[in-house]
């Protein structure tokens, strides 16, 4: 039994496309699932207050920089290099969001740096000195982990 090749492009054609009709539709169903999680875990009250908080905590620093400007940045891991966790790099993103329109930058080359230690930020007497790296002297300690370095090079 032969069946010529008219006949099988009108069988096949359906077939390929109900088949990847079928794939399209799982694809966008699980875009839609993915989306709506994502959606749903950034209206937690613990997501929308963690910029809050963050924005509470540099709000002091805000206030004591100029209006403009590069400051340079330093958090448990050190300046440079890959983020050590991801709390490391979402707090980098914070401490630019609640410091802007100053532009901070993952680096000690600037005169000023921010200090943001996640270790004194439970501890309310301020920021252990040890975390200061060597070249560098503390102008501010705004409490909760928050402090403003100056280089001593220059």
């Amino acid at each position: 039994m032969s069946i010529d090749r008219s006949t099988r492009a009108k069988v096949a054609l359906p077939v390929i496309l109900t088949l990847a009709l079928i794939a399209s539709g799982q694809a966008a169903y699980d875009a839609v699932l993915k989306y709506r999680d994502s959606r749903a875990s950034l209206g937690t009250p613990e997501a929308a207050d963690q910029a809050g908080y963050n924005d509470r905590r540099f709000q002091a620093l805000r206030e004591a920089l100029p209006g403009r400007g590069v400051i340079g940045y330093l958090d448990d891991g050190r300046a440079g290099g890959s983020f050590t966790s991801e709390e490391a790099f979402f707090n980098y993103f914070y401490a630019q969001y609640s410091l802007a329109p100053v532009i901070v930058v993952r680096s000690t080359v600037p005169q000023l740096v921010v200090g943001n230690f996640a270790e004194a930020a439970a501890d309310t007497s301020g920021s252990s000195s040890e975390s200061i790296p060597a070249g560098f002297h503390m102008l501010s300690d705004f409490g909760a982990g928050v402090v403003l370095l100056e280089s001593e090079a220059r």
